[in-house]
């Protein structure tokens, strides 16, 4: 492949990248980038590819899910009972662009290794019940 065209799928990459992080709270899909991009859902499939190794929704699923994990974290101190924390899961995950709560917490637990509400519990507080 010619290096100007690894260079323009790099840059490619790199915009929609940004793109990505600045729309990842709300409801946008993968559907939505070629077109603010200016370019075929083929070409961003590729510049994807050999830019980060995975799918423009893969990428923006793992941008969803650390940003959940941040704000669980930060978010912590403030859970009180199971319920509470429930809840909060909840809210965070539909406040950062997730429409299917079912396969949530498996894709959650696949990148991190514990469910989003073991999160809040190990990082809560310590008035929180923490040993």
């Amino acid at each position: 492949m010619p290096r100007d065209s690894v260079r323009n799928r790099a840059r490619l990459a790199r915009r929609a990248d940004d793109w990505l992080r600045a729309h990842h709270d709300v409801a946008v899909g993968v559907s939505e980038l070629p077109l603010a991009m200016g370019t075929s859902r083929r070409e961003l499939e590729y510049a994807f590819r050999e830019t980060f190794a995975m799918s423009p929704r893969a990428y923006l699923e793992k941008i969803r899910l650390n940003a959940i994990r941040r704000e669980l974290v930060s978010a912590a101190d403030r859970t009180g009972g199971t319920t509470e924390a429930r809840g909060m899961v909840t809210r965070i995950a539909l406040d950062h662009g997730i429409s299917h709560l079912g396969r949530f917490p498996s894709l959650y637990r696949g990148l991190f290794g514990e469910l989003p509400s073991d999160t809040l519990v190990r990082h809560a507080g310590p008035r929180q019940g923490r040993k």
